[in-house]
């Protein structure tokens, strides 16, 4: 085993300990019912660049904002800043969106998609992956395949069409 020892002065020492150029957003998210941290973010960056503070999605599921202390938006700067966000618990109601995709039998011909979310929040359907041995009949889309969500739980339905030629099946 080897051992070193490195001697440094105190005035090297100190200079190099003020060279830290990081910068620190650290971002609380209170729930004013229990008044507690449900949830904590930290942005970094070096002095001057820009920052946002985005709500995450799972967050809004959930809770709804009711104040903000401190900035949103800015340049980093030396040291550590921070952003206190006050939530309470959301309390209306949640709607759920199933996805289901057919072929000409309405026979499932791959696993659906369940979505949920507030009712009135917009949703639109994610991307559609192919399915071996199907096209998606671009003639009979559904008119629900965006929207907004509703008291009542929805369905969607992507109807496919088998193909005949496994030339075809390269699309």
């Amino acid at each position: 085993a080897h051992s070193s020892v490195l001697l440094v002065d105190k005035e090297s020492f100190d200079k190099f300990k003020n060279q830290d150029t990081s910068c620190r957003v650290i971002v609380k998210y209170f729930d004013t019912k229990s008044d507690a941290v449900v949830y904590e973010q930290i942005l970094k960056g070096e002095k001057g660049d820009s920052y946002l503070v985005e709500y995450p999605n799972h967050l809004l599921y959930r809770y709804d904002v009711t104040s903000v202390s401190g900035a949103k938006t800015g340049e980093f700067e030396k040291g550590t800043a921070e952003v206190t966000i006050n939530c309470k618990p959301y309390s209306g109601d949640y709607s759920s969106i199933t996805i289901h995709f057919v072929n000409e039998n309405d026979e499932d011909i791959a696993n659906s998609i369940v979505m949920s979310n507030r009712v009135g929040q917009r949703y639109t359907t994610p991307k559609i992956a192919g399915v071996s041995g199907y096209r998606l009949d671009l003639e009979n889309l559904p008119e629900n395949g965006a929207g907004k969500y509703t008291k009542e739980d929805l369905t969607i339905t992507y109807r496919y069409n088998s193909i005949e030629d496994p030339a075809l099946q390269e699309d």
